[in-house]
């Protein structure tokens, strides 16, 4: 599972680099025609690759009833906060990069690749380390790391300590991501149940919530209070939440 999340987290966090070098190549229409591409293209291997799946066997558990979970109830939370993570540095973070280091769009998108590069590569570990070691024990770790590296983007003065930064942003991702869905998985297993596809989709929509709910908060925090005290406080957000997993041993 978490090798599957490296690939679908991936596509989110390689398209500001990719996006940054289209747009400085080809113009700022270029991102936006290759991204319908790539849409076509999916639809099309969705509707003409994908074999036929057999559906759920086992008792199915109704929706109400997996949201009463409280363990899913606490990895989806935590899979909001990652991809609002991202969301929220990819909304605040390259403005910042242009006019405090002026960065051009094709560098900042390199800084996001190298955060790319970090997750692809930590978040199969972080999946393997949950295995072993528990799957709370790794997201309060990424929720730790969280805390003390949100902010550094945005206070270190060079570029190459940005890009550090950012890597160790994108290892956090796999921290606090990476558990959840084998997390939500065992959760099914253990009520005797199939319904894994179901669990999942709550997964999802954390994912979704988070990656629009960041930008709105991002914008006002760094509206009202500036892009340092704003990054600071979504920190503070994350330790709340390392606080919240405290009776969970799981």
């Amino acid at each position: 599972m978490g090798t599957a999340f490296a690939a679908a987290n991936l596509g989110v966090l390689i398209g500001p680099p990719l996006s940054g070098l289209l747009d400085q190549h080809a113009g700022p229409a270029a991102p936006f025609v290759f991204g319908t591409v790539l849409v076509a293209l999916d639809a099309a291997g969705r509707a003409f690759l994908l074999p036929e799946v057999e559906a759920e066997r086992g008792p199915r558990l109704p929706f109400r009833q997996l949201m009463a979970n409280p363990v899913i109830r606490l990895f989806a939370g935590a899979m909001a906060l990652g991809s609002g993570l991202w969301a929220l540095l990819e909304s605040t973070l390259p403005l910042d990069m242009d006019q405090r280091l002026g960065l051009s769009a094709s560098k900042i998108g390199l800084c996001f690749a190298a955060s790319a590069l970090a997750h692809t590569f930590t978040s199969p570990l972080m999946g393997r380390l949950s295995d072993r070691i528990g799957r709370v024990k790794v997201l309060r770790m990424g929720l730790l790391l969280a805390v003390i590296l949100l902010p550094l983007p945005v206070l270190l003065p060079r570029p190459w300590m940005v890009v550090l930064a950012m890597m160790g942003l994108g290892s956090t991702a796999s921290f606090i991501m990476s558990p959840c869905s084998p997390a939500v998985a065992d959760q099914v297993e253990r009520q005797g149940s199939s319904s894994f596809a179901s669990a999942f989709s709550i997964l999802n929509l954390a994912y979704s919530v988070g990656l629009m709910v960041g930008p709105l908060v991002g914008g006002v925090l760094v509206q009202g209070l500036g892009l340092p005290v704003a990054l600071s406080l979504c920190g503070l957000t994350f330790g709340g939440y390392l606080l919240a997993t405290r009776r969970f041993t799981v």
